[in-house]
């Protein structure tokens, strides 16, 4: 899942971008055991506007910091 947090985007008529920061946990089983790993990440984007709607043109994914650790029950 994600957790979205702070997000900057410059308009520039129907193309802008944008810098988008979040929290990204996968959980995977390995050996038997539940492992999680949390990432920090950093999208940084190109958006364009066609047919009065915003798409994100191009994104480049940057993961920050990564950390795993086996969930417990």
């Amino acid at each position: 899942y994600h957790i979205n947090g702070q997000q900057v985007i410059h308009l520039n008529g129907n193309k802008a971008t944008g810098i988008a920061y979040c929290q990204a946990t996968l959980v995977m089983e390995r050996n038997g055991k539940d492992i999680a790993t949390v990432n920090s990440v950093r999208y940084s984007d190109q958006y364009e506007k066609r047919n009065g709607k915003w798409y994100i043109a191009v994104r480049r994914t940057t993961f920050i910091l990564s950390d795993s650790h086996e969930l417990t029950k």
